[in-house]
């Protein structure tokens, strides 16, 4: 991503910080009406859980900048997710639910360019967190 793109996200990141844990739990609200499957790998009790998704999502676009410096520890939260049998493709549901939901709750100042820089972020996420699993458990889970 180039700084006006960063830029572009860490400021819109602003409009989600005073409800972020509201805006994963509609995402993952929206994962439960449209996709049971998927919604029946996450947590059952998600009280902490949400809040803990939007820090992370929080930390890595503070990070931007230097996002090696968080793809060990996304490996492990990939790890994580793969042991509750989340795929790939169950993490692309996440990322469009999640966007879905940003876009709706930014409303008119939600644009196309927005969409796109968010897009590589949550894909630069799921990348790394894929990065670190086994290649068998990626390509049984494709």
């Amino acid at each position: 991503m180039n700084r006006i793109e960063i830029h572009r996200v860490r400021s819109s990141l602003d409009w989600f910080r005073p409800c972020g844990a509201a805006l994963v739990a509609q995402a993952v609200r929206q994962v439960a009406d449209n996709h049971p499957g998927v919604r029946s790998r996450l947590p059952a009790d998600t009280s902490g859980w949400h809040a803990r998704w939007f820090a992370t999502l929080e930390q890595v676009v503070d990070n931007l900048h230097s996002f090696e410096t968080l793809e060990p520890g996304l490996g492990v939260l990939g790890r994580r997710a793969g042991a509750v049998g989340l795929t790939p493709a169950h993490m692309a549901v996440l990322r469009e639910e999640l966007v879905s939901a940003m876009a709706r709750l930014a409303g008119a100042d939600w644009t196309p360019s927005l969409d796109a820089g968010w897009r590589l972020v949550l894909d630069a996420i799921i990348g790394a967190m894929l990065h670190e699993r086994p290649a068998a458990a990626v390509k049984r889970a494709a």
